[in-house]
């Protein structure tokens, strides 16, 4: 009867062992996927935000009118949006 409970709490360790060694690597990769992923959201709405200033500036120098005008405050107000992304 002892060695019955004393093999039946090997195995309960054994496996609680397991169970938090294959957690633990689980919670590290998605712990760094999740900052993959936010780090390129973050460069994605930076590279999209400089090219919208760009184009505005574009906009500019070239072409003038009041549908210009209206243009460049819409483009703007989206590339301050993605500043806040």
């Amino acid at each position: 009867m002892l060695v019955e409970q004393l093999a039946e709490t090997k195995k309960e360790v054994e496996q609680r062992i397991i169970r938090s060694i294959v957690a633990s690597s689980a919670l590290i990769q998605t712990e760094t996927i999740k900052q993959r992923t936010k780090n390129s959201s973050s460069v994605i709405a930076g590279n999209t935000q400089k090219s919208t200033e760009r184009l505005l500036s574009d906009l500019d120098n070239s072409l003038k009118g009041l549908w210009v005008a209206e243009a460049q405050q819409k483009l703007s107000e989206n590339s301050q949006s993605m500043g806040k992304f």
